[in-house]
């Protein structure tokens, strides 16, 4: 691995460790948000999922110990704890977008895919 690959290592990790004490929702009606540690410890979500919140500081770590060493195994760890991040943000977006939007939003995004389909596939003959 190369000196920049696990200097990027380190510095992900540290933002994942440092990110899971910080506040990860603000309440503009409050002066403080819920943290990641908050939420994994004291919210009334399902314990799956607060399991799966309390995980980010292991893969901050591993991130860390892959940085640090280099080591294919922890680098391997690190990605799969990476991915299962990136998944979860990911369907929480997707399903937020979902719950707050309204069927005439999805018919204006439909027809301007649909629109530039059309139009780039013109522009190809």
């Amino acid at each position: 691995m190369e000196r920049w690959q696990r200097i990027a290592l380190v510095v992900a990790g540290a933002a994942v460790l440092a990110g899971f004490f910080l506040p990860w929702r603000i309440f503009y009606w409050h002066d403080s948000g819920i943290s990641g540690y908050q939420l994994a410890i004291h919210s009334a979500y399902a314990w799956y999922v607060r399991v799966a919140i309390g995980a980010a500081p292991l893969v901050g770590l591993a991130l860390l110990g892959a940085g640090f060493s280099g080591d294919k195994r922890a680098r391997a760890a690190a990605i799969l704890g990476s991915l299962g991040i990136v998944g979860a943000l990911t369907a929480k977006a997707v399903s937020m977008l979902i719950d707050s939007t309204g069927l005439g939003l999805w018919l204006v995004a439909g027809g301007a895919f649909v629109a530039l389909a059309a139009g780039l596939a013109a522009r190809k003959k």
